[in-house]
Parts: structure tokens; sequence; C-alpha cells
């Protein structure tokens, strides 16, 4: 297989242009430390890597590469990230059928989840589609996203960080830092699927065979001297800061953050806070 041919996907809609920028700022570095290793580790000796890095604006949801010109396309934690906010969220005036949640809860009526879910095989139809159109036949896909067990929407994974940050805002309202106005009508553009959800996308689009579909839960990894609270906070800032800064307003960020670490630790001293990931292997026929 060509090296060349090779395509690691990551990022998205779901990434600040901070986190965006990082990655960018350290690919030189990245690159002329290809040339001087080869795979062992060792000091390559005149060697020219066969590893070409791109990066392309815009959104993953659609073409990117010519026909049939990939073997391979590795796609990590940005697939639960959909292309818009689902617009059955608003009624005809604008106004969110979600007002007392910023995602899927216990709290939200019937029709959200299905909005939400739409969306998702939406995105996901289109993004196998196109990554089909540009793989060879019996090209391979390898995907890694977040989701959620069994068919209820209302977990204690990754729905349930969601509401914790939502508590986050709401305690900010209390103190007067947050209009409530404002956390009525913000919603994520996030899905955690099930794994019913993920075939019924894949055997519905036909593009590619199901090779292996597994569900498995990360393991907990804590900093010496931080909180796993704070560890998530930190996780959760870097993806949603922009947004929640661009629609709330910057003065917030420092302490919406604390608390929502402070909320997370918590409710982990009540019981375990258990986030799905699924690893999928799709090959095109």
């Amino acid at each position: 297989m060509d090296v060349e041919k090779v395509f690691h996907m990551t990022g998205g809609v779901g990434e600040t242009s901070y986190s965006r920028n990082s990655s960018l700022q350290a690919l030189p570095e990245f690159h002329q430390w290809l040339k001087q290793k080869d795979g062992s580790g060792h000091e390559n000796k005149g060697t020219n890597s066969n590893i070409y890095v791109a990066a392309y604006p815009g959104s993953f949801y659609g073409r990117l590469f010519p026909d049939h010109c990939l073997h391979f396309i590795y796609s990590s934690y940005s697939l639960h990230w959909l292309s818009k906010v689902p617009r059955g969220l608003y009624d005809e005036q604008g106004n969110s059928l979600n007002k007392n949640s910023i995602y899927i809860s216990e709290n939200s009526p019937c029709e959200v989840s299905k909005v939400y879910f739409d969306q998702f095989k939406e995105d996901l139809s289109l993004f196998l589609q196109s990554r089909s159109d540009e793989l060879v036949s019996g090209g391979k896909m390898v995907l890694i996203l977040l989701g959620r067990q069994g068919f209820n929407h209302v977990d204690r994974g990754n729905a349930f960080f969601w509401k914790i940050l939502y508590q986050a805002l709401t305690n900010l309202i209390s103190k007067g830092e947050v209009e409530k106005e404002k956390l009525d009508s913000y919603e994520v553009h996030f899905y955690a699927p099930c794994k019913e959800e993920i075939e019924e996308v894949a055997r519905e689009n036909g593009c590619f065979e199901v090779e292996r579909l597994e569900m498995f839960e990360i393991e907990k990894t804590i900093g010496k001297g931080i909180s796993y609270g704070t560890m998530v906070a930190m996780t959760v800032r870097s993806i949603q800061e922009s947004m929640l800064a661009h629609h709330f307003g910057e003065n917030i960020i420092e302490g919406l953050f604390k608390e929502y670490g402070r909320l997370v630790d918590e409710e982990m001293a009540k019981e375990e806070i258990r986030p799905i990931t699924f690893l999928l292997v799709l090959r095109k026929p």
C-alpha cells in the first residue's frame, strides 16, 4: 500500500480554532522529526519520508479527494459532531423546543431525540458516500466515535456530561452571570449514537461492509495533582470554548469550567460516569 494514499482524518466541526492552529503549528517540527527518525526511532540516514500532511478548511461531511485515490481512511473522535444543530429543534418562531437542556435529557420533549438522530443519520450517510467515492475497491476505513449503550438517550455517559454543563450554566444564572434567555437558545451539535443506530445507517447507506463494530470504555486517567473533574473540564473546554464564548461572552469561561469541573467531581463521588466509545471498521466492496 502506498503511504501517500492513506488518509488520517481528525478535527472537524467540534474543534476550536485554537486546537486547529496548535496542530498546524506543530506540523513542521513533526515532519522534520520524521525525516530524522526511522520506524524504530533510530536516526534516518538520508531516507525521505513518504508521509505528506495537508489541512483542508471546511467540513468533512462531503467530498475532499478525487475518485478512487485512497486505500485507507482513519477518523478519530470526529463523527459524533454534527454538521449543524438540527433545524427541527426550533419552532416557526425560532424558539427552542429543548429549553430545559442543551442536549437530550429527561427534560427533553420526545421529538428532540428524533431530530438529533435524523441529523446524525443525514451526516453519517453523506460521510460514508463521500469516503466511498474516494476509496479504491477493497479500501478500508476505521472510525472512532463517542456513543451510548442501548436505545435510551439519557444515560450516565456522554449525555450526562452535557447535563452537567447545563447545570453549571444554570448556576451562573443564579449568580447573574448568564441570562436565562441565552441558555434557552443554546444547543450542542453533538449526537451519541448506539450500536444499532450505527448499523442501521451503514446498512441503509450500502457503501461499505461492516467488518467490526466494538464498544468500549476509555480508562480514566488523572494527572498528578489534578482531579478527574478538572481533566474533563479541560477537555470539554478545548472543544466548546469558542462556541460558548461566542454565545454567552468570553467573561464567563473561567468561572464556567471551574464550576463544571467541581460538578463532575461531585457526581463522580456519588457514582461512576461511564462514557462509551465505538470502534467501527468498514470495507468498500
